[in-house]
């Protein structure tokens, strides 16, 4: 038989059960919007690592060119640039005259 008093601990108990069911609702919200954001970060990062290769063919690239253009004409402030950057332009290939 139930008595008034087990009415009371069951309707307490339901209450109390039903604040844990709305706290952990909260906290898996809380969670899935800290893990999409960690999700955002992590794709952005494994971007940048698929786009190195070409970012250092691009770099590559430049600094052929400015080897190129520093050894063609004799810039000394463009050599001079190089050098602080510890590159050493390659001495330009002799030209070809004909009379």
């Amino acid at each position: 038989m139930m008595t008034e008093q087990h009415t009371r601990w069951l309707a307490w108990g339901g209450i109390w059960l039903a604040g844990i069911s709305v706290l952990l609702v909260v906290v898996n919200i809380v969670l899935a919007l800290l893990n999409a954001h960690t999700q955002t970060e992590v794709a952005a990062r494994q971007q940048f690592i698929a786009d190195g290769p070409q970012y250092n063919a691009i770099g590559e690239a430049l600094v052929h060119s400015l080897d190129a253009a520093a050894g063609a004409t004799n810039d000394q402030a463009l050599i001079a640039m190089m050098g602080r950057h510890g590159l050493q332009p390659a001495p330009a290939a002799p030209t070809k005259r004909t009379r």
